[in-house]
């Protein structure tokens, strides 16, 4: 089968992350292929030539965003150009809506022949709903790792968009996700029914530098009530020197894991976790595990989000579920005390637990695709735009 030029561009590491997975899975259902464009150490790994990397885009908040002005926008016209003297087959943008969908309306004025996909349909469900009409007039589909996305998108007149299947759904059986639960304790000598805490500060800088004093205290209140609770702390490697710093002024010191696989049997082995908001919200329901789970970011951007956010809630067990299910503490309302209160809570109710296990075992029901392996569905339909 003969190459595809294929460009893929993320914008932050979660991106990386689901690029890599798609480049893997367009191998592994149709060979090698030709990739290029920007992304992070995972996506090189998977063989992308990348023009640069996603850290000279993947900012957060306005006064990250606004000195780099200048530079974004030089990386604007530089991959217009790139790209459109490859004449690529296809072009996957990824995550990063306000710097990709610019690109990609440059794209659609220069070489509208080059077909443009979406993977991760952006939050217009949330907020800024005419951005689906907006999309329309370039992107050709939406793969979406939501189960309402295509829903929502039609109902705002957006492009066509297509259930693919989330990648954290692709978890163990859950005998399997209880038997590396309990090896991970017995290998760290936690004692039979101890409980141990989840803590997840996120996974960018700032997300690190506006959560982990918080989460600190918040942690030091919780083991003040529960002296015997045991604290681990799954990290992003790409931060590991902002973590380690951060804890340092801690009063208390979890347990630190940076392996992937050893972060999903911390999982398992988990009663409970403090998270921030995202993804791992979801991976943790997955794996069955309650979250408290909270965010604070840039004072501007957040006030704007809360103004004009049409969601009834950021996590997305809540809203896949359509119920308030998860406990969220945003913005203002991320304090410590108030963080504490409510995991010592989830701690010490075994039936409200019990009972949030049974709905992500729906949940888990809700986001499964008849697929053998993560983003195999994805690769389908990207092949078939890339023809």
């Amino acid at each position: 089968m003969a190459r595809k030029k294929i460009v893929l561009i993320a914008g932050e590491s979660s991106g990386d992350l689901l690029g890599a997975g798609l480049m893997q899975a367009l191998v592994r259902q149709y060979g090698a292929q030709d990739f290029r464009g920007v992304g992070g150490a995972a996506m090189r790994a998977q063989g992308l030539h990348a023009w640069f990397g996603i850290e000279e885009i993947a900012l957060m908040g306005l006064r990250q965003i606004v000195p780099r002005l200048p530079q974004i926008f030089r990386r604007l016209h530089m991959l217009t150009d790139a790209i459109v003297r490859l004449a690529p087959h296809l072009v996957v943008l990824i995550d990063s809506p306000d710097f990709t969908h610019r690109l990609a309306a440059r794209l659609h004025r220069r070489a509208p022949q080059i077909p443009l996909i979406v993977y991760a349909a952006p939050t217009v469900w949330g907020w800024r709903a005419r951005r689906a009409r907006a999309m329309a007039r370039w992107c050709r589909q939406i793969l979406a790792l939501l189960p309402f996305e295509p829903a929502a998108l039609r109902a705002l007149d957006g492009p066509p968009c297509v259930y693919v299947g989330h990648p954290a759904s692709y978890h163990a059986p859950p005998s399997a996700l209880r038997a590396a639960g309990a090896a991970w304790r017995k290998r760290h000598g936690l004692e039979q029914g101890q409980k141990l805490l989840a803590i997840l500060p996120g996974s960018r800088r700032n997300e690190i530098a506006s959560l982990m004093p918080v989460f600190g205290a918040a942690v030091a209140r919780c083991r003040a009530a529960e002296p015997q609770l045991a604290l681990v702390l799954p990290g992003a490697a790409a931060v590991r020197a902002e973590i380690e710093r951060a804890r340092k002024a801690w009063p208390v010191q979890p347990q630190l894991v940076w392996e992937d696989k050893d972060k999903q049997s911390a999982f398992a082995a988990s009663t409970a976790a403090l998270a921030a908001s995202g993804t791992v919200v979801l991976e943790l329901a997955l794996a069955g595990v309650p979250s408290i789970a909270a965010y604070r970011g840039d004072p501007i951007l957040s006030w704007v989000v809360q103004r004009f956010a049409r969601a009834p809630s950021a996590l997305l067990p809540n809203l896949i579920l359509d119920e308030p299910l998860l406990p969220e503490f945003l913005g203002a309302r991320c304090r410590p005390e108030l963080l504490a209160d409510m995991a010592l809570a989830c701690l010490r109710d075994e039936d409200w637990r019990q009972e949030l296990r049974r709905k992500f075992q729906l949940l888990a029901q809700k986001l499964k695709v008849p697929e053998p392996y993560p983003q195999a569905l994805a690769a389908r339909h990207a092949w078939q735009a890339a023809l």
